[in-house]
């Protein structure tokens, strides 16, 4: 529900007609309910706009010429995309408009200032991939037509089509000048011409090309001449691309920064040559497969001073001549990164040349270098000094004197040393080491798959090494306890992450002592394929390792009596475990659901004595826990005395709250809620929807200052919610243009943020976007006056992976319609169901999702995800918010959530935020006056209710820290006559500052006597604006009294305010002037205080 506007109609009240049966005819009024009261019945068009007619209509009789004239001169881009939706003709007509051709409006002078009516700034951000059957001319002529208005893509993917040609290219590039990538892999159709066309997008910076047989020098040169920012170049598998291409590239392009070139016959020296002689900025090198020889080597080694990565893979005509030369040439003075895959050039020789002439070299990877032996490699490590990483495969040459040679280098800075598949490495009769020096910078050591490495190379490793912290032995079946356990003694330091797979002889024996030694340290442990591993080191395990997170033990001996083990210390807390292969039961299903709290991966692959019906009971029963960890629920600050932030994450985290619903960006509120654990979704106003429409960097600005900024600083935040049920009937249309492109331009930013994974978009609708026509849930679909503009927003939430938001109130539907049947509000179940088809529902909530469900599917999205944003029941304010009821809501929804059960239509149940946390007393009523009562606790974060959170009998606790104003209130003077001329006016002044709505029809002080009233809107005033001096003072009818009054009713009570002068209050940015307004709004009361 909006947090500052009225969400429901005007201030009367439409109610919907009778409900005295419960047939399925009656679901009909209820669905009118469903959402929000004041909503006036909506009644579906007919059908007559798909009725048939067999003429053609008269418009499609004006030729191409008069059509273009029309389209040149529509207005704005919004114009334009709706006509191309008319027919294939209009589109192909329109998609070939270019920019030079369309009639701008003429200007407008207002207020003596110009201004157009245009379509709003983008700096072409939006991103779209095509692939397979999808990747089509008449979709990338769409793509153009509609997003040409936002400045067109930024970013194209097509792949694995041959139906795209040149004639959608050409649409791209006349409707986004200002795409910036574009990547085309196996599309065989695609030529010189498509290049050509892109090639008038002069922003292009990136261009990636893969199997494109009929792409040729021609266009890339085209690419070359009219895109000079291209920083990025990646060729793949295009036979008839050469030497020219990468001549031009040079030429023209000053910003090149990475090229990659893989299996392109064509390109061959001259062309390297000219690429590197000419290109100042170039960073990142990969070459792949490619006919050029020393020479290019040469030049490279001459000219790379920018040079920072570099990857030579299966360079067959290079030489160890070219090795050394670009070596000895000593101008790669930025190289970090060197990898050589498959290069008969890298010798001890040349080897030796690039560590002495490379000098920032920090990662080496070598593989399949068969000339390399162990001269050359110690050769290397002594002359690199700022070495970090050195990485071997299957270099076959290199021994056991290479390995422990590298290794013995006291001033080497080397942090991790990988050998795999290095056959030569075998077990030698090796003279003492007294002559090796120690490695005490290396952390991380990995020896796999060299079969004939064994015991004493293992215990000489571990004599050079000391300070390892990760140790991979992949498949080392050469290696026994007594190995492992000479070097596990030498380490003081304390191993982080083993991983033994496949270590075939290692026994219970080893692992036993591991844990002993290093079990205080130990988060990741692999004993997969250990077929010697019993449940003994299972227990070890358990009484050892507190700290391990993942643990592998796929393959071995393990049983039904090891799993156990793990759970019944105690101090275990697993996220992954392996246990796929090994001779466990349904016996261990109950040691899973212990760990289940932390787990977040099991594996129980292959186990075969496991039944499938345990392991459907598990899922869910694990599901179960999960979920009793993942509730949620909406923070709102609309409060005159706002609990500290602090106090406020510290009461989530105490209930069992892991996920918060803000509804708008408060720095206070953002920084308490960094590294708390607890998931964000991130609101932004409906006031902001405009200007984030306007423009992506408008967009950029609010994604730098209220996630990037925050998101690094340990705030979790995992969805942003663009809006506030935008498309209420009641805002008039005032966001509905603007929701969609503030969505886009939102996660536009994001992406470029870096962040397009790891936050989702979202928009957070009221329920009445859908409706259905017949009074069932099948019957459902989205309102016939926004339909195509859902359909956009869930197609591009769909696209990105992002879920559509929904927020539901059963409440409304019964405070909206006096017929409405109570007991359908709950969760508890009719006696007089509503009946859709097969389906019986017993409750408005699982009709009203249900009826979303329908739609969904009906409109091509069956298995979109729905998050329920908002859900609950108000407290106080009419005379169904009431504790009971409010107590009984929740109660039903939060046991659904801990029981995993979902609607007739979803059988799995979406993530729920709970409405809301805590009451706001600055929130206006004009909805109703419950409107302030909706939270599960009172204003300073004490219970209203109790409710079971699910495991070991969790209930709801109150808040810490939080302190009061004296203990003093405000009454009514005993002197002071009920007949005072001025009492009225005194009580009404005080109920307009202050919060009085638990005096209206229903509350939960309806009942006082004219005093009790009096005294309750004079203490109400007083304590708003803190007990001030002054603040007491109603024309000589009321006194300060340190006596505690009483009303006589459980439910209703004299406050006493928070002392907000003792805590931190949040800062609360003036997000408009809009908001502002409805803040000055909110302190007016318009309830009706009755005097008895």
């Amino acid at each position: 529900m909006p947090t500052l506007f009225n969400y429901c109609g005007d201030d009367k009240h439409h109610t919907g007609g009778s409900l005295c049966s419960m047939n399925s005819n009656r679901l009909f009024s209820i669905l009118d309910v469903y959402n929000h009261p004041c909503k006036r019945s909506r009644i579906n068009d007919s059908y007559s706009l798909f009725s048939n007619n067999k003429n053609n209509p008269s418009i499609e009789i004006l030729p191409d010429e008069c059509l273009y004239e029309i389209f040149r001169r529509l207005s704005g881009g919004k114009g334009r995309s709706v006509a191309a939706c008319v027919s294939l003709r209009w589109l192909t007509l329109i998609s070939n408009l270019k920019t030079s051709e369309i009639i701008d409006k003429v200007k407008v002078k207002v207020n003596n200032e110009f201004s157009f009516d245009d379509e709003q700034e983008n700096d072409g951000y939006l991103t779209r991939s095509l692939e397979g059957k999808k990747a089509t001319d008449t979709r990338l002529a769409a793509i153009a037509v509609g997003t040409s208005a936002r400045g067109g893509l930024g970013k194209l993917s097509v792949r694995g089509s041959d139906k795209v040609t040149s004639v959608g290219f050409s649409a791209i590039a006349r409707g986004c000048p200002n795409l910036r990538v574009l990547s085309l892999w196996n599309v065989p159709m695609i030529g010189d011409e498509s290049l050509i066309e892109i090639s008038k997008c002069h922003f292009l910076e990136s261009l990636d090309l893969c199997h494109c047989p009929l792409i040729s020098n021609t266009g890339i040169i085209s690419i070359a001449n009219n895109c000079p920012n291209l920083s990025s170049l990646t060729i793949e598998s295009c036979k008839n691309i050469g030497n020219k291409s990468l001549q031009a590239v040079a030429r023209c392009c000053p910003n090149l920064q990475s090229v990659t070139i893989k299996d392109c016959p064509n390109v061959g020296d001259q062309g390297v040559a000219t690429l590197f002689s000419s290109s100042l900025v170039l960073t990142k090198v990969k070459f792949q497969s490619l006919d050029i020889s020393d020479l290019s080597l040469a030049v490279i080694g001459r000219y790379g001073k920018s040079i920072t990565n570099l990857a030579l893979t299966n360079l067959r005509n290079v030489s160890q001549k070219g090795f050394w030369a670009m070596g000895n040439a000593g101008n790669l003075e930025s190289l970090m990164s060197l990898t050589v895959i498959s290069c008969c050039g890298i010798t001890d020789l040349s080897l030796e040349v690039i560590g002495k002439g490379c000098h920032a070299l920090k990662h080496l990877v070598l593989k399949k270098c068969w000339f390399l032996s162990d001269k050359g490699l110690i050769s290397f490590a002594r002359a690199a000094r700022f070495l970090e990483s050195l990485q071997l495969e299957e270099c076959n040459r290199v021994t056991q004197q290479g390995i422990l040679g590298t290794l013995s280098n006291q001033n080497s800075k080397m942090k991790s040393f990988s050998v795999v598949k290095c056959m030569g490495v075998i077990d030698l009769d090796e003279k003492a080491i007294d002559f090796f020096e120690k490695n005490q910078s290396l952390h991380s050591l990995t020896i796999k798959n060299c079969i004939g490495f064994g015991n004493k190379n293992l215990e000489l490793i571990g004599k050079l090494s000391p300070n390892l912290h990760n140790l991979d032995l992949t498949g080392l079946s050469g290696i026994t306890d007594s190995g492992l356990f000479e070097l596990l003694k030498t380490h003081t330091a304390g191993l982080k992450k083993i991983n033994l797979t496949d270590c075939i002889n290692l026994t219970d024996k080893v692992v036993v002592d591991l844990v002993k030694i290093h079990g205080g340290t130990l988060e990741v442990l692999n004993l997969g394929g250990c077929r010697k591993i019993t449940d003994e080191s299972m227990a070890a395990i358990g009484r050892n390792c507190g700290l391990l997170k993942d643990l592998d033990v796929s393959k071995s001996g393990i049983t039904d009596s090891g799993v156990s083990w793990l759970c019944c210390e105690g101090n275990m807390r697993l996220r992954v475990l392996s246990l796929s292969g090994c001779m466990v039961s349904n016996e261990s299903m109950l040691s899973f659901e212990k760990m289940g709290e932390t787990l977040v991966g099991l594996n129980l692959q292959r186990c075969n004595l496991i039944s499938r019906s345990a392991i459907e009971s598990l899922v869910i029963n694990l599901w179960r826990l999960k979920k009793e960890t993942r509730l949620g629920v909406n923070w709102g600050t609309r409060a005159s005395h706002p609990l500290s932030p602090n106090i406020v994450v510290k009461l989530m985290k105490d209930n069992g709250f892991d996920k918060v619903k803000l509804f708008e960006a408060e720095p206070g509120v953002l920084d308490a809620l960094r590294n708390s654990g607890l998931q964000v979704m991130l609101g932004i106003p409906n006031d902001f929807l405009a200007p984030l429409a306007s423009g992506v960097r408008v967009a950029e600005d609010w994604v730098a200052k209220n996630v990037s900024a925050y998101v690094s600083r340990g705030v979790d935040i995992r969805y942003v919610a663009v809006g506030n049920e935008p498309f209420l009937k009641t805002y008039k249309n005032m966001f509905t243009n603007a929701t969609l492109p503030a969505l886009q331009n939102i996660q536009a930013a994001l992406i470029k943020a870096g962040l397009g994974r790891q936050v989702k978009i979202t928009v957070p609708l009221n329920a009445d976007v859908y409706e259905s026509s017949s009074g069932v849930p099948s019957e459902g679909n989205f309102r016939s006056d926004i339909h195509s503009l859902m359909i956009s927003i869930i197609q591009f939430l769909s696209d990105n992976a992002a879920p559509l938001t929904i927020n539901i109130y059963p409440f409304l539907s019964l405070y909206a319609d006096p017929h409405f049947p109570i007991d359908f509000a709950f969760f508890a179940g009719t006696n007089a169901p509503v009946v859709d088809g097969t389906i019986s529902y017993t409750n408005v909530f699982d009709a009203n999702y249900d009826t979303l469900v329908w739609a969904l599917e009906k409109n091509g999205f069956p298995g979109m995800p729905v998050i329920v944003g908002e859900i609950g029941w108000p407290t106080d304010g009419d005379q169904n918010a009431n504790l009971g009821y409010a107590r009984k809501f929740n109660q039903g929804l939060i046991s659904r959530i801990i029981q995993g059960q979902g609607t007739p239509k979803r059988k799995t149940p979406p993530d729920v935020y709970i409405f809301g946390l805590i009451d706001e007393d600055r929130k206006s009523i004009d909805p109703g006056n419950f409107e302030r009562h909706w939270g599960v606790f009172n204003y300073d974060g004490t219970i209203k209710y109790k409710l079971d959170l699910g495991s070991n009998n969790r209930t709801l606790v109150s808040a810490k820290g939080v302190r009061y104003l004296s203990r003093q209130w405000c009454v009514m003077a005993e002197g002071a006559s009920e007949s005072d001329p001025n009492l009225a006016d005194s009580v009404k002044y005080a109920c307009t500052y202050a919060d009085c709505t638990s005096l209206g029809y229903g509350s939960s002080c309806n009942g006082l006597d004219a005093r009790g009233n009096a005294s309750y809107a004079f203490n109400q005033y007083f304590q708003t604006f803190n007990q001030q001096k002054g603040t007491c003072n109603f024309h000589n009818l009321s006194v300060v009294t340190k006596i505690q009054p009483t009303t006589g009713m459980s439910d209703c009570k004299y406050e006493i305010m928070i002392d907000i002068g003792k805590h931190e209050k949040p800062r609360k940015p003036v997000t408009s002037v809009a908001a502002l307004g409805w803040r000055l709004q909110d302190l007016s009361y318009s309830g009706v205080v009755a005097f008895h």
